[in-house]
């Protein structure tokens, strides 16, 4: 009888241990579309500061703003090129 009742509540153990794995795959998966969410964020962030450095250094070229405003754009396009690689280490992460 004793023995029965160890397997009745290694049975019960196991459950919830299933229980908490699902749970776990599920905030994994969670995890991994809230982490490609900010994959895009960051990409639609390069692009624009992409476009913005290309404009200004335009802009800088012909003098119409001073070459310190084409330094900060192009510091900001560095950041969001690393917010982007950032982001898609992040994926790579959740995923595994």
């Amino acid at each position: 009888r004793a023995l029965v009742d160890v397997a009745a509540a290694e049975f019960t153990q196991a459950e919830r241990s299933l229980d908490v794995a699902k749970a776990q795959v599920a905030a994994a998966r969670a995890g991994v579309t809230e982490a490609r969410a900010g994959q895009g964020r960051a990409q639609a962030d390069y692009e624009r500061w992409e476009s913005e450095a290309t404009r200004v250094a335009d802009l800088v070229t012909r003098r119409v703003v001073e070459a310190q405003t084409g330094d900060e754009t192009r510091k900001q396009f560095r950041s969001a090129a690393s917010a982007r690689e950032e982001a898609a280490a992040k994926v790579a992460s959740a995923e595994q």
